[in-house]
Parts: C-alpha cells; sequence; structure tokens
C-alpha cells in the first residue's frame, strides 16, 4: 500500500512575508545583501508598503513590473486574530516561496529576458510616512533610499494580481505592456 506524507514548516507571520520580498528582489535583480537587510528592518518596523521591480528599454520606457504589495491592516488583523505563526505545505517552493511568487517571478523574468530589458526596483511606503516629511526623511536615510523618478510606461500594461492563501495580507501583481 502507498502512502502519502505531507511536509509541512511554520513560520512566523512577518518573517515569512520578509522572505518573499527578499526572493523576489534577489531573483530578478542584483540587489545587495545589506540593502536587502536594510529592507528588512523597513518591514519590521511597518514603514514599507510595497516591492517593485521593474523592466526597463534602453529610452528608460517601462515595459513590466512586478509588485509584492503589503496590506497592513490585514497582517494586524491576522495577528489580532491569534495567527502570528503560518504553517506552509511543501507546495512551497525549497526556498519556502510561494507558488504564486514563484510563478510570476518565472514570467516577469522570462519576459525580461525575451525582450532584454533592464530591471530596477523601488519601494512605496505607508501613508502616514509621507504624511510627515521628516519622518520620511530620517527613514530613506536610515534604509539608504532615495527618492526615484516617476515611472514612464511604454504603453498601458496587462495585469495580472494573485493572492497569498497563506499571506492574506500579500498581494503580487504582475503588469507587462507589449
Amino acid at each position: 500500500m502507498a502512502q502519502t506524507f505531507t511536509a509541512t514548516k511554520t513560520f512566523s507571520r512577518i518573517n515569512l512575508l520578509i522572505l518573499q520580498f527578499r526572493t523576489i528582489l534577489k531573483r530578478t535583480t542584483n540587489i545587495d545583501e545589506a540593502i536587502l537587510s536594510k529592507l528588512s528592518e523597513g518591514v519590521k518596523k511597518f514603514w514599507i508598503k510595497s516591492f517593485s521591480v521593474y523592466g526597463f528599454d534602453n529610452n528608460g520606457k517601462c515595459h513590466a513590473q512586478l509588485k509584492l504589495e503589503i496590506n497592513w491592516d490585514e497582517h494586524n488583523r491576522q495577528i489580532a486574530i491569534g495567527k502570528t505563526t503560518v504553517v506552509i505545505s511543501d507546495k512551497w517552493s525549497i526556498e519556502n516561496t510561494s507558488p504564486e511568487i514563484d510563478e510570476a517571478v518565472r514570467t516577469f523574468n522570462e519576459f525580461i529576458k525575451d525582450t532584454q530589458l533592464r530591471t530596477d526596483w523601488s519601494v512605496s511606503y505607508q501613508p502616514e510616512v509621507y504624511n510627515d516629511i521628516t519622518f520620511l526623511q530620517l527613514i530613506r536615510t536610515e534604509l539608504g533610499l532615495i527618492t526615484s523618478e516617476p515611472i514612464k510606461w511604454a504603453s498601458s500594461p496587462a495585469k495580472k494580481i494573485l493572492s497569498i492563501e497563506e499571506l492574506p495580507e500579500i498581494n503580487v501583481g504582475l503588469y507587462l505592456a507589449e
């Protein structure tokens, strides 16, 4: 008689969330580990709302975006109802990333390669960070970040938003313009 086993792992909610964005940035950019560590601290302090990786052509026009957005209200609701840890199954990758993140990264990277784009990344902060210019400057200094120029799209992108069942506080958006 054949037997089937399912392996599971348990993570703190915040650590699993951080692992997802770190994986996206590592697989799609040449980001430095020291910067990733600073960004992780920015997430732990609830400063960062989203991470985006863009694909730009030689004229600086954007053709692709991979965006991980954090809903901190939902995160706090999950914590409030006692879900401080998250159990993941063996459907997740060996690196402990969700199937949705793996698929979005794969699709993004294929598009980048096929269209010969260069990647760059950015973060967006929580609204309350933007509401206090002194606080915003302090955070930018602590994270070692600067203000970026607005993104100029080559054309209107098609979009697909993916939800992660185990982490309802994050969505992964994939935006591709032909």
